[in-house]
C-alpha cells in the first residue's frame, strides 16, 4: 500500500495483517521443544497461503495448474529429486568402504551434517548448471576446500584428505551429469 501510494488495498492489508496476529498468535501459544520446527513450517505455509489467496481474490488471476505441471517442469522435480536422496545413497554405498577415520570424542559433527551438505552443494551445481553459470560451480569447489582444510589439516591424514575429494568428485559428477541430461532433454521437448 505504501510502495504504490494507493489507499485503496487497505483492505487487503488489514487482512494479511490481522491473519498474521492470528496465525504468530496460534504458533506462540502452543509451541514447545518438541514441536517448534513444525509449528514453524506449518506458519510459515499458512503466511504463504494466506498471500496467495489475497492475492488471487484481489486480482481475480484464473490460476490453471496445467501451467505449473509443464514437461519442463516435471523435468526438473525429477533432477532435483534425484540429485537430492538418491545420489546421497549412491555416494555414501560407493565411498564407505574408504571411510578413513572415526570422530574423536572431543570432536562431534551434527547428525547427518554431511549428507545434508552433500545434497545442498549438489542442489548448487544443479541450479548453476540450468542457469548457465557454469563459473558457480568453481566458487562452490574453492569455498568448499577452504573449509574443509581445517579439517584435513586436523586430522593430517592423506587418507582424509582421498576420501574428501573422492566424495566431492563424485557428488559434483552426479550433478553436472544430471544437469547436462536436463539440457539435453529440454532441447527434445
Amino acid at each position: 500500500m505504501l510502495i504504490v501510494w494507493d489507499i485503496s488495498f487497505w483492505r487487503p492489508v488489514l487482512i494479511i495483517m490481522c491473519s498474521h496476529l492470528l496465525i504468530d498468535g496460534f504458533k506462540m501459544t502452543f509451541q514447545n521443544e518438541r514441536n517448534g520446527r513444525l509449528l514453524f513450517l506449518m506458519d510459515q505455509l499458512l503466511h504463504f497461503l494466506v498471500l496467495v489467496i489475497v492475492w488471487y481474490y484481489w486480482t481475480g488471476f484464473a490460476f490453471d495448474p496445467i501451467y505449473i505441471f509443464t514437461p519442463v517442469h516435471l523435468l526438473y522435480v525429477a533432477a532435483v529429486l534425484a540429485v537430492a536422496n538418491p545420489a546421497s545413497i549412491l555416494i555414501k554405498t560407493m565411498i564407505s568402504r574408504w571411510m578413513p577415520f572415526t570422530e574423536p570424542k572431543d570432536k562431534t559433527s551434527l547428525q547427518d551434517a554431511g549428507k545434508y551438505i552433500g545434497i545442498l552443494e549438489r542442489l548448487f551445481v544443479l541450479a548453476f548448471i540450468l542457469s548457465g553459470h557454469w563459473e558457480g560451480i568453481g566458487f562452490l569447489i574453492a569455498a568448499k576446500s577452504v573449509f574443509r582444510f581445517g579439517d584435513i589439516k586436523e586430522y593430517e591424514g592423506l587418507k582424509l584428505m582421498e576420501y574428501f575429494i573422492i566424495g566431492t568428485l563424485l557428488s559434483f559428477g552426479i550433478a553436472i551429469f544430471t544437469g547436462l541430461v536436463v539440457l539435453y532433454l529440454k532441447t527434445m521437448l
